[in-house]
């Protein structure tokens, strides 16, 4: 009976013991396997860490790039606003020039060359010797009569194309030298086939101009215009003239480099054998063109930077969060 006890005891222990092995096994393998697991993410999430550096730097060097848009049209909007409040003051500058009553003819004509568009007064008569120039083409610029006569800017291109009448005009003011004292006057526009036709006259007869006494003339002082691109290098064509070229001109009539427009309408006559024309020129053809289109270029410039500011918060900025 005792015999029995004990082995029915030493075999219990013995299952009990090969439970024990086997469940330390198992824990072994889970454990082996939880560390390999581990192993398994570590190695994934490096990897995965590398690939998105990779991804990232060339996005970063983009968006910085993609950012300086929006800086540099935010700074082009900014400097357009300097220069719309200097052509405004230069807008209300040249008003007030040109709204001021005329002045005498300065007797220091070094001066000249400093006073663009400022009304003058003269005395003298038409050079009667002289042919009429030509400055074509050109269209007619008609005032507003709303507006101040003084008012000499142009807000929009005339109607009409012809020329305008360029003569010769004597000083006859004792300060100056009335034999050597002569400047160029645009008495102003004419249509074209009025100039046609004294061009015709002028091949086939000896002409005078008329009036041929003494008179004030009032106008306002111009410079020699720029050469536009594309145009002809040759300013002086098939009789009349492509721009205003001040010292070409004075050159071929004679004249001192010094030019006018008239500022108000003055009658003129060609005198030709037993008949005369009527030129009748009009008045008043001082252009100011002033481009002054800042307001729309400071509206670009500033909507490219919100739009530029948008995309880069859109598809830079927010991708990353």
């Amino acid at each position: 009976m005792f015999t029995i006890l004990n082995r029915i005891r030493l075999h219990s222990s013995i299952n009990t013991l090969k439970f024990q092995l086997k469940l330390s096994s198992t824990n072994r393998q889970s454990e082996k396997l939880c560390i390999f697991q581990i192993r398994s993410i570590n190695i994934a999430g490096k990897s995965a860490s590398n690939q998105s550096s990779r991804y990232q730097k060339p996005r970063s060097s983009v968006g910085y790039l993609f950012a300086l848009l929006p800086v540099a049209t935010f700074c082009l909007g900014t400097w357009q606003i300097y220069r719309l409040r200097w052509k405004l003051d230069l807008i209300a500058k040249l008003e007030s020039i040109i709204n001021n009553d005329p002045i005498d003819f300065p007797d220091q004509l070094d001066l000249i060359n400093d006073m663009e568009y400022v009304k003058v007064k003269v005395r003298g008569h038409i050079d009667r010797s002289s042919a009429p120039q030509f400055i074509f083409p050109r269209s007619l610029i008609q005032r507003d009569e709303s507006t101040n006569q003084g008012s000499l800017i142009s807000k929009g291109g005339g109607q009409g194309l012809g020329a305008q009448l360029v003569i010769p005009f004597v000083i006859t003011d004792k300060r100056f030298d009335m034999n050597s004292m002569k400047i160029l006057v645009n008495f102003g526009w004419i249509p074209r086939e009025k100039m046609d036709k004294i061009n015709l006259i002028l091949k086939n007869h000896k002409v005078n101009l008329i009036p041929d006494e003494e008179f004030e003339l009032i106008g306002v002082i111009r410079k020699t215009e720029k050469r536009e691109p594309f145009t002809p290098k040759q300013e002086f064509t098939q009789g009349y003239w492509t721009r205003r070229d001040i010292e070409k001109i004075s050159d071929q009539l004679q004249t001192k480099p010094i030019y006018l427009d008239a500022f108000e309408n003055y009658s003129l006559k060609l005198l030709f054998d037993n008949d005369q024309l009527d030129i009748s020129p009009i008045g008043g053809q001082t252009r100011i063109n002033l481009r002054n289109e800042h307001l729309s270029y400071i509206i670009t410039w500033y909507s490219l930077t919100g739009i530029f500011s948008y995309l880069w918060y859109k598809k830079i900025f927010k991708s990353r969060l």
